[in-house]
């Protein structure tokens, strides 16, 4: 937005009156006399010239207390964002300005957090209130799934609320649609692509008992598959799926989960390369293990021959009462520094001690 007239004083002024103003003065140099003449009237011109507001609006400031997560809502880092490579903060609205201009945005989330999905759909609305019409790629749809969203939206052009019925979604394991729903609003209701980007049960299935070669060459050349992958980032991954698994799971045995991790991530580059081809770019929803940029998607983007400045990856992470400071985040996700172009802190979801699922099953075996 553009805002026109000059500030004189306490009063605004019209610009056209201001400029002839300071031409008067310059014209006439007698009403003002010395050096003082040029300063006057160049601080009258500077005080007229058009004032882009643009990224400045009181959306690019959101308030999202109260928060709808319980613990750590007063902790100092919920709802700052920040900036790992340049080791500082950044406000919503640059956050905001950045993304706009990278053709492959992911955000990643802890999926129960309701929080985040409200980050999320912030994010989404703002882009597209900014020009952009992205694809919108999310993991909790899979790809045998993607008939039913088109045949809805086809039937029901921008009805949103109805996709959670139309794909099931209450069976699917993942937070009521209700969360998400917000996310997908203004992409549906532009007429954008909504893209399923998971394995489907079978193909999930198939892999599991012979390996992610069964997908066969050709798709696996597709998604750059083909190619060697580091044998460190696989250890890596090795690493994180066994302590996801809180220990009952030997790390020797952890490579299987570990490529069907790799597949994931082709899968969700490979559907943010199609959305972006028929449109303007793609937004990626999904868990912040996928949107890290050393070994997630973003990672299978570059493999892909997408350039690095053309992907912005954010990780919507939970505080942590042991951790005040962002740098020390890293160890968290087994890195140096926070894997992500940019990280929005937020309150942490009370939810059950995750190993205690393990640990029902081990008693029971």
């Amino acid at each position: 937005m553009i805002q026109r007239g000059c500030l004189v004083g306490s009063a605004t002024r019209p610009a056209s009156e201001m400029k002839a103003m300071a031409m008067s003065l310059l014209r006439n140099p007698a009403k003002v006399s010395g050096p003082w003449l040029s300063i006057t009237a160049a601080m009258m011109l500077v005080a007229c010239a058009p004032k882009d507001t643009t990224g400045t609006s009181e959306t690019d400031n959101p308030n999202f207390e109260p928060w709808i997560s319980t613990l750590l809502t007063d902790h100092a880092l919920a709802g700052r964002i920040w900036s790992p490579k340049e080791r500082r903060f950044m406000t919503p609205g640059e956050l905001i300005q950045r993304m706009s201009k990278a053709k492959f945005v992911l955000l990643g989330e802890r999926h129960d957090n309701p929080d985040h999905h409200r980050i999320q759909a912030w994010i989404t609305v703002n882009l597209i209130k900014r020009g952009r019409r992205p694809a919108l790629v999310m993991e909790m749809f899979r790809a045998n799934q993607q008939p039913k969203i088109d045949d809805h939206l086809g039937a029901n052009p921008g009805d949103s609320k109805g996709l959670g019925k139309a794909t099931g979604w209450t069976g699917s394991g993942w937070p009521p649609w209700s969360q998400y729903e917000p996310i997908a609003r203004p992409i549906v209701d532009r007429g954008l692509r909504l893209l399923a980007a998971n394995l489907s049960r079978h193909t999930l299935r198939s892999v599991i008992r012979g390996g992610i070669e069964v997908l066969g060459k050709s798709r696996m050349r597709a998604l750059y598959l083909d190619r060697p992958v580091s044998q460190k980032m696989l250890e890596a991954m090795d690493i994180e799926i066994a302590h996801a698994h809180c220990g009952f799971l030997d790390r020797s045995k952890a490579r299987p989960f570990a490529r069907i991790q790799l597949l994931r991530d082709a899968l969700f580059a490979e559907a943010m390369r199609k959305g972006a081809a028929k449109g303007d770019g793609a937004i990626l929803i999904a868990g912040t293990g996928h949107t890290r940029n050393d070994r997630g998607v973003p990672n299978h983007l570059t493999r892909a021959a997408i350039e690095p400045r053309d992907i912005l990856a954010l990780g919507i992470v939970e505080a942590t009462e042991n951790f005040s400071r962002p740098d020390q985040y890293g160890a968290v996700y087994g890195a140096r520094r926070l894997p992500f172009d940019a990280v929005w802190f937020s309150p942490r979801t009370a939810r059950p001690d995750p190993c205690d699922k393990f640990k029902k099953f081990r008693k029971k075996k």
